[in-house]
């Protein structure tokens, strides 16, 4: 008993500073997508390595200094709010691989619309602290229901359509 105890006490240091870490990565992810969403550029530069290698919703691979040059607030009367769910990390020593769900909320001249995005997210443990290297984004799509409609009535939508200047 005792030599099974000292093994599982000399164990648990090593537990609790997974524990820790996995709740760093989580807190600094959240506040990364925070910033992402205000523009502050100052904690997104915090959190960025460098060399990251970020790819976007569309598909595109971009840098850490495209991320930081498009930061800035939102047009007036247009705001975004992100909130992670589904959040799991794992650490591998002085890596980290999340993956989380952001759902979006956009505000925008009145209206409010919704949307789900997929992250997969790796950290590594640097001299400055824990920085993004990798990061790979894509929306889920969320089909609205199907209406059938009649003809005439679908001729009444026919046009142009701007959600607004900035937008």
């Amino acid at each position: 008993k005792v030599v099974l105890l000292a093994l599982l006490a000399g164990c648990m240091p090593a537990f609790a500073a997974t524990e820790d870490v996995a709740a760093l990565i989580k807190r600094q992810s959240q506040e990364f997508s925070d910033a992402s969403a205000s523009g502050a550029a100052a904690v997104l530069d915090r959190y960025l390595d460098d060399r990251v290698t970020f790819m976007i919703e569309n598909g595109s691979v971009v840098t850490k200094q495209d991320i930081l040059a498009s930061a800035g607030p939102s047009p007036k009367g247009i705001s975004n709010h992100l909130v992670q769910a589904d959040f799991h990390v794992q650490v591998y020593g002085p890596v980290a691989v999340t993956s989380f769900t952001d759902q979006s909320t956009v505000h925008a001249h009145g209206q409010v619309s919704h949307a789900t995005y997929r992250s997969t997210e790796v950290w590594q443990k640097e001299a400055s602290g824990w920085r993004m290297i990798s990061s790979q984004t894509t929306a889920v799509p969320q089909d609205p229901s199907a209406v059938a409609l009649p003809i005439k009535m679908l001729d009444e939508y026919a046009g142009i359509y701007r959600a607004g200047a900035d937008i």
